[in-house]
């Protein structure tokens, strides 16, 4: 069949090879728009969500503020009615965000962790939407804390227990102990602090320790229940 192969034909002046090639110009500005039109939507959504972050001069402020709330709560805890603790040389022990260790040792260090962990946790509680763990302490004596320093440990831990919150924490004393942990809820607590005291506070390795009569079976039962479910 003869005539013009296709791409050299045309149409009021204009060839089929270049109206393809406008097609193709025309259906490409119109994919760039529309990309660029999601992109922007796109660009203004993520816009919207990083103004709700904080900028860093905010971030400084508001860590300036925290600082001094902390510093107000950790040092109130030095003084002689509280922990009894000697302050520090230096500000940077003082200051949540620079903290990395402490320059005390032995007990005096252990009373300014105790210290510590109180501060942060009264931090966390005055902290609008912060979510409220039950607060957990360890071994709260260290062996070879004399006992005036254990009662003052007690005395300071009753008082200034969270409210809103649990409170659960770990004492190791033996037979020869001056007060037993019994003593310590009925002078510090008022007796009404749940007690959990393995082998009668005072016995090493307890939960291996054979019993005669069936006290326990029920404790041991409701174990195996719990266990299984």
């Amino acid at each position: 069949m003869g005539g013009l192969p296709l791409k050299k034909r045309s149409n009021q002046e204009m060839t089929y090879d270049e109206w393809l090639k406008v097609k193709a110009k025309t259906r490409l500005f119109d994919e760039i728009n529309k990309k660029v039109g999601e992109l922007t939507i796109k660009v203004g959504s993520l816009k919207d969500s990083l103004s709700k972050f904080k900028s860093k001069e905010t971030v400084e402020k508001n860590r300036r503020q925290k600082d001094r709330a902390f510093k107000e709560f950790f040092l109130g805890y030095f003084t002689p009615t509280k922990l009894d603790i000697k302050p520090f040389n230096s500000d940077r022990y003082e200051k949540i965000y620079r903290i990395s260790s402490f320059p005390s040792q032995g007990v005096e260090l252990h009373k300014t962790v105790l210290a510590y962990h109180f501060a942060f946790n009264r931090l966390i509680q005055e902290t609008a939407k912060a979510h409220r763990f039950p607060f957990l302490l360890d071994a709260i004596f260290k062996e070879d804390i004399e006992s005036e320093n254990k009662s003052r440990i007690v005395k300071f831990i009753a008082e200034n227990k969270p409210k809103d919150t649990q409170l659960f924490f770990s004492v190791a004393t033996t037979s020869k102990e001056t007060e037993t942990v019994v003593g310590y809820n009925s002078k510090y607590f008022d007796g009404k602090a749940e007690l959990i005291c393995i082998g009668q506070s005072s016995n090493k390795r307890s939960f291996l320790m054979p019993y005669s009569d069936d006290s326990l079976d029920k404790f041991i039962s409701d174990t195996y229940e719990m266990m299984e479910s």
